[in-house]
Formats: structure tokens, C-alpha cells, sequence
């Protein structure tokens, strides 16, 4: 896609431009987002759309994930990896997945789940740092894919 592609299909609010990105606020799946739209030159790389809820209790962040989980299944299909838990530390591994909230806050663990669709890889993530949480789901296009492989094959 294009800017004006995107500007033209975006219904949320443009809230402003940083760079080579653009910044939109609404909602996906009835919760509040940011969306970003990521652009190199004039052609679309990556789109972002970061939740914007700010729960006391963080087991709710959960359920969240779980609402998008199951929107983008119905969306895309499987995942190619699913609720892949990611633990930095045991302490509250063996508690319900209903009161993980705080092990995400405490960057503890991280919750992903990633779809391949025709090559654009989509993934929803749930994460932490300092007890904040950072829900979000991010497409990357097959071309920004391969410049971010080439990149790295580079600094080596």
C-alpha cells in the first residue's frame, strides 16, 4: 500500500506523522488503540496497533490478548506458533494462567502468537517492563522481513 492508500482506508483519527511514520488513534476489537503505519519511501513496510488500556488489575491485559487471539484466528487461520510462552523467571510459572497479569508486568513472561499470511507475518504480543504492558499486534511485509535478515547478515 501507499500513503494515500492508507490515508484513504484508515477511518480512525490521524493524530500526526513521525518520520517515515504515520499515527492514527481508534480501536481494534472494541479496545482503544495506536496504530502506526510504518512506510519506506512511499510504499507500506509495517503496520502497528498497540493497545491503549491501562488496567490496575494486568490479568486483564490477558483477556485481552485472548479477544485479538480469537479475532484473528476467525481473520487469518492457525497460527504457525501459538501462545508461545516466553519465561524469564520460574517464580510465578506454576500459578493459573488467570493471575499471569503479573508476570508480564514484572517482565517475567511474554505471550506471542504468530500467523504467516501470504508471506506478511503478523504477530500479537503480550509484554512487560516496569509494570507496564505493552499488548500489540504487528505486520511486517516479506520485503521489510528481508531487509531487517539482510541487515543483520551485514553487521556480522
Amino acid at each position: 500500500m501507499t500513503v494515500e492508500q492508507v490515508k484513504k482506508s484508515e477511518s480512525a483519527e490521524y493524530i500526526g506523522k513521525i518520520e517515515n511514520i504515520m499515527v492514527y488513534e481508534g480501536t481494534v476489537s472494541d479496545l482503544p488503540a495506536v496504530i502506526y503505519y510504518d512506510f519506506d519511501g512511499n510504499k507500506l513496510w509495517s503496520g502497528m496497533y498497540i493497545i491503549d488500556s491501562d488496567y490496575v488489575n494486568n490479568n486483564l491485559y490477558i483477556r485481552d490478548y485472548d479477544k485479538l487471539k480469537k479475532g484473528l484466528i476467525a481473520k487469518y487461520g492457525n497460527p504457525i506458533h501459538e501462545n508461545d510462552e516466553i519465561w524469564y523467571d520460574d517464580l510465578f510459572q506454576d500459578e493459573p494462567r488467570s493471575n499471569w497479569g503479573t508476570a508480564i508486568a514484572a517482565e517475567q513472561l511474554s505471550l506471542m502468537t504468530v500467523w504467516d499470511v501470504d508471506g506478511t507475518k503478523i504477530s500479537l504480543t503480550l509484554t512487560g517492563s516496569d509494570f507496564e504492558v505493552m499488548l500489540g499486534i504487528n505486520y511486517s511485509s516479506p520485503e521489510k522481513e528481508q531487509a531487517s535478515e539482510e541487515i543483520d547478515l551485514d553487521d556480522l
